[in-house]
């Protein structure tokens, strides 16, 4: 029965693409695959965009503004600082900075000054243009130091390591990022920032290691001895997938504890932070559809065969422990990503049972806030980034009402998401997509977004 349930599986689940950057030597996260996209029209996309009299760039490009939703606010990712002055007048009143880890101790408790000061450099002028800023913690860019603390490296239950740095299982290296996030603070002043950005650390997104194994079994994971206070003990050390010694409930507990493991990694940055004195969202990024309650269930039946349930992305499961946090937001890294045709939410949607099998044919932008409205989260996300790897460029290039751009503020004015930070900013200036395009979705847009409310 395995072979039918991982071709159920290859068929109903989708990881997107991440637009953020990736970690040091390693693939970036959620790029095990092509983005789906093409040169010609997207399906599911709704035709040209409703004209308007603004100005056309001298590329011919349109500068028509979409009608109908509400209006998202428009950032980028990793803004220029040299170019947000002119973004912020043209209504891109939220921009984004990461931070890169590697280079700002490139040893351990050795800090790089010069790239400090350029931090606060940019910061600076990022908020004198008057922008609220976004933070990136910047984690997936390990150290090499880091590699070499014990038990550093996720482990799957085939004995593979992973390139990744575990930042889920081991309390030293969280210890050792917990020193690097406080002179971040330090220097940067977190309760400052609009947004924080949430992974697991080792990736870009909030992700276990890719390939569909399960990554719980170095030493710590077995309950070792850096296993993080705070975190649910495994409640079956020594079983593996495949290992029938355990029933289906059991299976499922330890399955649960899997997926909590990963949202405690989450809840220990947003703690840290916080502990900062920042009280703004927190956006816990989450690419593609991910693995569906059926699909899940199936696995469950199984005995645990590989599947995106060893990534960590069911959604559904995800969110409900991370709703318990103050201020999170859902963020789909994975907007237009050729999912479920690019479609976007339907009136309705919020009725639909989240184990429907109706939602097989959903986007990941309509499954996302399927469940974010089912937890009263706000909502964002970004686009796949040009440089992703797969047959997408044209897709990207294209300045259609049928190209990315077009399709990706389309999807979030139908799921009235809070706003899309635009991957990435450098694209705008580089002649690979006019930023004329992009400013015509901010087109009235004069004031900054509003500060968090905490639930």
């Amino acid at each position: 029965m395995v072979l039918p349930v991982l071709l159920a599986l290859v068929a109903s689940v989708l990881l997107g693409c991440t637009a953020a950057s990736p970690p040091n030597a390693a693939p970036a996260s959620g790029s095990s695959g092509p983005v789906p996209g093409s040169s010609g029209p997207v399906p599911g996309s709704s035709g040209p965009v409703p004209g308007s009299s603004a100005p056309v760039p001298s590329d011919g490009a349109s500068t028509a503004t979409p009608a109908g939703g509400p209006t998202p606010f428009v950032a980028t990712l990793n803004t220029r600082a040299d170019k947000v002055s002119t973004e912020s007048a043209h209504g891109l009143k939220v921009s984004m900075i990461e931070l890169n880890w590697a280079d700002y101790e490139p040893k351990q408790g050795v800090f790089n000054t010069a790239y400090e000061r350029d931090l606060q450099r940019r910061v600076q002028l990022l908020r004198a243009a008057g922008t609220r800023v976004t933070l990136g913690l910047g984690l997936h860019y390990t150290p090499e130091w880091v590699s070499h603390l014990p038990n550093a490296h996720f482990v799957d239950q085939n004995g593979d390591v992973s390139e990744e740095i575990d930042f889920t299982f081991n309390s030293v290296v969280r210890a050792a990022a917990d020193v690097f996030l406080a002179r971040a603070n330090q220097a940067l002043g977190f309760s400052n920032f609009w947004a924080v950005r949430i992974t697991s650390g080792g990736r870009s997104e909030l992700v276990y290691p890719s390939g569909g194994t399960y990554w719980a079994y170095g030493r710590n994971a077995q309950n070792g001895p850096q296993y993080p206070s705070g975190l649910e003990p495994n409640p079956y050390p020594g079983w593996r997938p495949g290992d029938n010694s355990l029933n289906t409930s059991q299976i499922r507990r330890w399955l649960m504890w899997y997926l909590g493991a990963l949202a405690n990694t989450a809840e220990w940055q947003m703690d840290t932070v916080r502990a900062f004195g920042f009280t703004g969202y927190l956006q816990a990024v989450t690419p593609g559809v991910g693995i569906l309650p059926a699909a899940l269930n199936q696995v469950i039946a199984t005995g645990m065969p590989d599947s995106l349930a060893g990534n960590g992305a069911a959604w559904d499961q995800l969110y409900a422990l991370l709703a318990r946090e103050p201020n999170v937001m859902a963020y789909v890294s994975s907007m237009a990503d050729g999912s479920g045709g690019n479609g976007g939410c339907q009136p309705g949607d919020d009725r639909v049972p989240l184990g429907s099998t109706a939602i097989r044919s959903w986007s990941a932008v309509r499954w996302i806030s399927r469940i974010a409205a089912q937890h009263n989260l706000p909502i964002a996300g970004e686009n796949p980034g040009y440089q992703t790897k797969g047959n997408h460029q044209d897709f990207y290039r294209d300045s259609s009402g049928s190209g990315m751009l077009a399709v990706t503020f389309e999807q979030a004015r139908s799921c009235q998401f809070e706003g899309v930070y635009w991957a990435h900013d450098q694209d705008l200036w580089d002649g690979t997509l006019p930023a004329t395009l992009l400013f015509a979705q901010a087109a009235g847009i004069t004031a900054m977004p509003a500060l968090a409310r905490s639930r």
